[in-house]
């Protein structure tokens, strides 16, 4: 049995460890950022855990969250959530595409969709965040 959690990053396409997005996200795309032409909305978090083992999934689950300022202090709160339990991996797909059909608007479906395809396959939920995104976050603490 494998157990894989974290939560997936829309804009950078990863998957982090989940104890490091207990406050916010190492990457810090839970925060809108202005660009030059208005304003670059907060990305789609997704919070993800799998428990697999060798039939299929013993649980499943692909939740959204998003950050908020409490008494200073940065709190997780959900939204929009997938379950599956005691499934194989045909049932599993069935169920998202239902979920997606029914709960998740139609321009959202693609990083719904990578969360998914990434818990599924598994692997490990990475802790740094990406080169480009390290330098970018450089340059605005420069200023």
């Amino acid at each position: 049995m494998v157990q894989v959690s974290g939560v997936f990053c829309g804009y950078c396409h990863r998957r982090y460890v989940a104890h490091l997005c207990r406050y916010g996200m190492p990457c810090e795309h839970e925060y809108a950022e202005p660009v030059r032409n208005g304003i670059k909305s907060p990305a789609t978090l997704i919070q993800c855990f799998s428990w697999s083992y060798s039939e299929g999934f013993q649980a499943f689950e692909l939740q959204r969250i998003h950050f908020s300022l409490v008494d200073d202090r940065m709190t997780k709160e959900y939204g929009t959530e997938f379950k599956a339990k005691h499934v194989n991996g045909d049932e599993l797909t069935e169920r998202f595409l239902n979920f997606l059909k029914k709960e998740i608007q139609l321009h959202e479906w693609p990083v719904w969709v990578e969360a998914f395809v990434s818990l599924m396959l598994g692997g490990r939920s990475v802790a740094m965040i990406p080169a480009w995104r390290l330098k970018q976050l450089q340059t605005k603490r420069k200023r």
